[in-house]
């Protein structure tokens, strides 16, 4: 069973007494976070896949995307799903709802869990 990139599972098996376990992980893989450029086009795939044709992230809302979550993957999915979700609640434009988004759900706030 694969498990990339998880933390908590690094930091588990590093405790001395998960040394037979750790013993027995055959591959071991830890993602880098994305450079500043790499979360746009990867956002503009998701959204050709779930068939989406035209741009629905502005520049600041991209920008927003990448300052909160720092490049880090599984974050970087978590603010275009949510407004995406509210947009289409709300029939707001995305952007407006990304930044909002992105903005007030800093990982700061409780709650808050990319």
């Amino acid at each position: 069973m694969p498990l990339t990139d998880q933390p908590l599972l690094r930091r588990t098996l590093a405790l001395q007494m998960n040394g037979p376990m750790r013993q027995r992980v055959a591959v071991r893989y830890q993602f880098e976070s994305l450079a500043r450029e790499e979360p746009d086009p990867y956002l503009a795939h998701q959204l050709k896949a779930a068939g989406v044709t035209e741009p629905m992230f502005d520049d600041t809302a991209r920008q927003a995307v990448y300052q909160t979550t720092k490049g880090i993957l599984r974050k970087v999915n978590k603010p275009p799903l949510t407004a995406l979700r509210q947009a289409t609640s709300r029939k707001t434009p995305l952007s407006k709802i990304l930044i909002l988004t992105v903005t007030t759900a800093r990982p700061s706030n409780a709650g808050w869990r990319p």
